[in-house]
């Protein structure tokens, strides 16, 4: 992986987050769209 990760997990539950911190030469017009409904692209403001 080339990109900063971050997982989380709900402690009730077994299902765990797993999010790609992308460079900001990328948007969300420009990333690769899922093949697998399962996965979703989200925007956040930088920190």
């Amino acid at each position: 992986m080339t990109a900063p990760v971050i997982q989380t997990t709900n402690d009730e539950s077994e299902n765990w987050t797993v999010s790609f911190a992308m460079p900001s030469k990328y948007n969300i017009d420009n990333l690769p769209k899922p093949a697998n409904d399962e996965f979703t692209l989200k925007k956040f403001n930088q920190v």
